[in-house]
């Protein structure tokens, strides 16, 4: 999923920080770390769910089993309340087109990385200010005009 897309759905890149503080803090690291050790390097997505508070998907996929976790970001929850066990199946075709699009790693420590996508985040540039307003545009004009009609130098002196 792009950062674009993420944006629309109104997460950021402190969001995605804190679904890999979560997911890292849950017991779901220890069950993917075992799994990682014997299949490999997996496919991982992130993916925002809407509805009821901020929530993500992460999708963890091996060519012979897959594994999505629901990450809760509100802020009500515990620690243990968080991450939890959505769904889990053998073929990753079984999964939606969205939930295979990689955006994310899986360390050997069976921890989330998803810090290129936390950078494309970070590096949505700004809206640009496409119109004024018109009682501001003349407020504008007119400061800018007083300011380039001063022609005089201010005035420097020596005091001895």
């Amino acid at each position: 999923m792009s950062a674009a897309a993420w944006a629309d759905a109104g997460l950021t890149a402190d969001d995605v920080r804190l679904v890999q503080r979560y997911f890292a803090e849950s017991a779901a690291t220890e069950k993917m770390r075992a799994v990682r050790r014997s299949l490999g390097r997996p496919m991982v997505n992130l993916h925002p769910i809407p509805g009821e508070g901020p929530r993500v998907m992460v999708t963890i996929a091996w060519e012979i089993v897959w594994y999505q976790f629901l990450v809760e970001l509100g802020p009500d929850l515990g620690p243990d309340d968080r991450v939890s066990v959505f769904a889990e199946g053998m073929e990753p075709q079984e999964l939606a087109p969205q939930y295979r699009e990689e955006n994310a790693t899986l360390d050997q420590g069976g921890r989330v990385d998803a810090s290129e996508l936390e950078l494309a985040l970070l590096a949505q540039p700004p809206e640009l200010l496409t119109q004024m307003p018109a009682d501001r545009a003349a407020a504008l004009d007119d400061a800018t005009e007083e300011i380039w009609n001063k022609r005089g130098q201010p005035e420097f002196r020596w005091d001895d």
